[in-house]
């Protein structure tokens, strides 16, 4: 019985029939089909992007700002950082600078670091010299704005210093200026640099850009270029919150790197 059923089951499979294979034409046909297919879709989907980009592009911006600053929020202090110690912040800075100093008679911290080779051959003033100067024409005393040189060229560096400012002044509250869409990577810093006393009494403000709407920011190349500079500056906050530590050398270890002909650079 057994080979009854394989005898069965070979004819059966004998007598289907075969599917003949496809010729080159048929075969290009249903490529082209596939092809129309997918394009079809890609443009549909670009349609409802193009159709609905006021609803979804404004929410493109949101991660970039910084949260909102506290309604009892009072600064005794405003914070300017230059990280290469020549470049004077913008218009709208100085000018929401002057504002704020003006509401809350605040300090001008101007925190400079590592300065330039233009600064230090004297072919530029320092950062915080042109601070006073600019200040001084929007009614600022020149003595509210404090230079605060410090060793380092990051912001980590300079929120490790004013984190110091604050454990000498427990009454301070810093209020620091940046770029609109760079608020929370500002932030990402601040959390990882301030403790946590000191980070309550520090708070970030973005400032507005003349040159484009925040809401709308695709419209103008200035906007787009703002956002995507955004995005890389939060990339590498989240990549690197914190410059590395500098490796401990022992005496040993420094001497031999002096004497090498290199002078120990790798």
């Amino acid at each position: 019985m057994t080979g009854d059923i394989h005898r069965h089951e070979s004819a059966r499979s004998t007598d289907a029939p075969r599917r003949e294979p496809r010729t080159a034409s048929e075969e290009g046909g249903v490529r082209l089909h596939r092809r129309l297919a997918v394009a079809v879709v890609v443009a549909t989907a670009l349609i409802l992007c193009i159709i609905t980009h006021g609803y979804w592009l404004p929410s493109a911006a949101e991660p970039l700002l910084a949260r909102p600053i506290p309604p009892d929020f009072a600064p005794s202090a405003i914070w300017l950082h230059s990280g290469d110690g020549h470049s004077l912040p913008g218009q709208d800075t100085l000018n929401l600078l002057a504002n704020l100093q003006h509401r809350y008679s605040a300090e001008i911290l101007v925190t400079v670091g590592r300065r330039s080779r233009v600064v230090e051959i004297g072919a530029l003033p320092p950062m915080d010299e042109l601070i006073r100067r600019a200040a001084s024409r929007r009614g600022i005393p020149a003595d509210r704005v404090v230079g605060v040189p410090y060793q380092g060229a990051q912001l980590w560096d300079a929120a490790d210093w004013i984190q110091g400012y604050l454990k000498r002044h427990p009454q301070a509250q810093v209020l620091f200026l940046c770029e609109n869409f760079a608020g929370a990577s500002v932030e990402r810093v601040f959390d990882s640099a301030f403790d946590g006393d000191c980070r309550g009494r520090v708070a970030v403000l973005g400032v507005p850009d003349r040159r484009f709407d925040a809401a709308r920011w695709w419209r103008t190349r200035a906007g787009v270029k703002a956002l995507m500079n955004g995005y890389l500056f939060g990339v590498h906050g989240l990549l690197q919150p914190h410059p590395p530590d500098p490796p401990e050398l022992t005496l040993e270890q420094l001497m031999d790197r002096f004497a090498r002909p290199d002078g120990g650079v790798p």
